[in-house]
């Protein structure tokens, strides 16, 4: 049938090492490989950017709560039973006494203050709501200043110390999950670092090094990173149920899009690293599509699990909101079972560390979704330490490789421009003008705009705005038209350059399960399913009903023999004249008479022959 795969093709025996992770450098470098990832990647960030429009201004609004609208909930909530509690209280003390206007007075006083109350703390949740709503769904530029002064102020008293501030993030910018691959924030430029290293001081050397840590080694995980920050998110204590909701669906996007250009490229690399024939991008895809359901599925499975435990916490707490009942009978008795709910989400969510493996083992194997969650969780948890090596070699290494792939597109963008910029004559028509929509990440901007009056600051934003803006209110639309096409190929090329730390963080979660596998059940490293074509069907051919033979032409002269009944015939009248002696006839059987075995159309009996004597038998004598 079609899909059915071959048994394991069995090479030469190999024993697969840790420096075999060595190898994925030219595996990942493969332009199709980059040319997947950068599709994933694009398609990625569109899915999230409509998600993120469509429930930013759909539960956050394009402003942050009004205190007067937080005072109007308030006194909403202000239940008789908190009023009356007061009366009770005032009673008991000096106001006791008080009637007629003075002690409505004073109710109206004791009210406001516990309204005050509540919209102080309704005021600070409502704040903190929109506040998450801004960082992840929030408009990626400053244009609205009033909300971005407001998550600015508010993020800075969440955060006094200037020193563990997100530098981004103090300044007012949000959006995490609604800005293109070009304009995300992904650390300087490295030409410009390198450029440091060779002519800066030692200072300026030293925070290169604290560089490449906090910004080069979390580009290369990205992919990982793109899944667990959605679900670091949903335990944020921030996150109502609308922001619950909308990143599920981030989630369930991610999931879809590297459901597919994941499995593309872990397949490729699969049969690349294991010497494979067959590594090519159709059968790549036609694999993938195959299996798609278990490449989607796999994922969520774990987040299911927590999901139902979850709900399961949720019911415990219901029967603990009942008073007394719920303290002594439920809570006290049975507290062992949110203990229990607690282990098992920590021991889930750690193993989703191997989140990866998942697709690996759909791309080797070729099963189904059973077996590349239980591989995954028990490849972490029965060698926690080799998956951990693996990793750390891979992302020391891989950070390395991304750094150089980066810094040499950065040179690449920039010498291109600067060639172009040495014809003589240009004058006013200096190339810079080409890249006003250039990607603003990694600092590609910054590089290609440098020395021009529309030059941009690590922000992205115009070190001179109005020199900048004068500028610009000089071009023509052609001028808009040549900087559009021409930011296409920039683009191309970055995403080409970013799709690269996709692609090897995708190879290098392969050669690391081939390892693990190998590890832990014993199998070579070069052991992997092959799907080859199904044999072609052999038709046989539609019976046809056997025609009667053909008959000889002694037969066709002959007249059909008719059946007749034998009549009683007289006796003969006896002969003086003598009897010759006759030869018997022996007759032939033709093809036309039916075999004796025949039950269903019983033989004819013979007929008699034509020839007949007139001569009596001879007498006994």
């Amino acid at each position: 049938m079609a899909g059915e795969t071959n048994p394991r093709e069995i090479g030469a025996q190999k024993k697969g090492t840790w420096k075999d992770l060595f190898r994925t450098f030219t595996i990942a470098l493969d332009p199709l490989k980059l040319l997947v990832a950068a599709v994933g990647l694009l398609l990625t960030a569109i899915g999230w950017w409509l998600i993120s429009v469509i429930f930013y201004y759909s539960f956050a609004g394009n402003t942050p709560p009004t205190e007067d609208d937080s005072k109007v909930l308030a006194f909403k909530e202000l239940s008789n039973d908190d009023i009356f509690k007061w009366e009770e209280k005032e009673k008991q003390e000096s106001y006791k006494k008080l009637e007629g206007e003075e002690l409505k007075k004073r109710k109206i006083l004791v009210v406001s203050s516990i309204a005050n109350e509540k919209f102080k703390a309704i005021h600070a949740k409502r704040m903190a709501n929109w506040a998450l709503w801004y960082e992840l769904a929030g408009p990626t530029e400053r244009a609205n200043e009033q909300a971005s002064k407001a998550y600015a102020f508010w993020y800075q008293s969440q955060n006094p110390d200037p020193n563990k501030r997100n530098a981004d993030l103090a300044k007012g910018f949000g959006g995490k999950y609604r800005q293109m691959p070009w304009v995300e924030n992904r650390g300087p430029n490295p030409f410009l670092m390198i450029r440091t290293v060779v002519s800066g001081s030692g200072e300026q050397r030293r925070e290169v090094l604290t560089w490449f840590a906090s910004n080069q080694l979390p580009n290369l995980i990205e992919p990982l990173l793109k899944f667990f920050t959605p679900v670091y998110y949903l335990f944020d204590e921030r996150a109502n149920s609308g922001i619950v909701i909308y990143l599920i669906f981030l989630i369930l996007w991610l999931v879809g899009v590297w459901g597919f250009f994941g499995g593309i490229i872990t397949r490729m690399a699969a049969l690349s690293l294991a010497n494979k024939e067959g590594g090519g991008l159709r059968g790549a895809v036609k694999w993938v599509k195959d299996r798609y359901f278990s490449y989607l599925i796999s994922p969520m499975v774990p987040l299911g699990i927590i999901a139902f435990i979850v709900l399961c916490c949720i019911v415990f707490g219901l029967l603990h909101w009942i008073p007394g009942v719920g303290d002594i009978l439920v809570s006290g008795l049975f507290w062992w079972l949110p203990l229990i709910a607690g282990i098992v989400m920590t021991l889930v969510l750690l193993g989703l560390v191997g989140y990866p493996m998942m697709y690996t083992t759909l791309s080797t194997e070729g099963t189904d979704t059973f077996d590349a969650v239980s591989r995954t969780y028990s490849y972490v948890f029965e060698s926690p330490w080799h998956y951990l090596w693996y990793s750390l070699v891979a992302i020391l290494y891989g950070a390395v490789l991304t750094l150089f792939v980066v810094s040499v597109g950065s040179l690449s963008a920039y010498f291109a421009k600067w060639g172009v910029a040495k014809f003589p004559f240009l004058g006013e028509r200096s190339p810079e003008y080409l890249f006003i929509y250039a990607p603003e990440s990694l600092g590609w901007k910054q590089v290609l705009l440098a020395n021009s009056s529309i030059a941009v600051n690590d922000d992205g934003e115009y070190i001179d705005p109005e020199l900048a803006q004068k500028y610009i209110s000089d071009y023509a639309w052609y001028n808009h038209a040549g900087a559009g096409m021409v930011s296409f190929w920039v683009a191309l090329m970055f995403l080409l350059v970013i799709g690269f730390s996709y692609s090897y963080f995708w190879t290098a979660s392969t050669q690391i399960y081939l390892l693990m596998r190998q590890r832990v059940d014993g199998t070579e490293v070069d052991d992997v399913t092959l799907e080859v074509a199904p044999p072609t069907p052999v038709v046989p051919a539609p019976a046809t009903p056997a025609s009667a033979p053909t008959p000889t032409p002694t037969e066709q002269l002959l007249p059909a023999p008719t059946l007749k009944t034998p009549e009683p015939s007289a006796p003969p009248t006896p002969s003086s004249e003598p009897i010759a002696p006759t030869t018997p006839q022996t007759t032939a059987p033709t093809a036309t008479e039916p075999a004796s075995s025949d039950v269903t159309n019983p033989p004819e009996p013979p007929a008699s022959n034509s020839t007949t004597s007139n001569n009596p038998p001879p007498a006994n004598t």
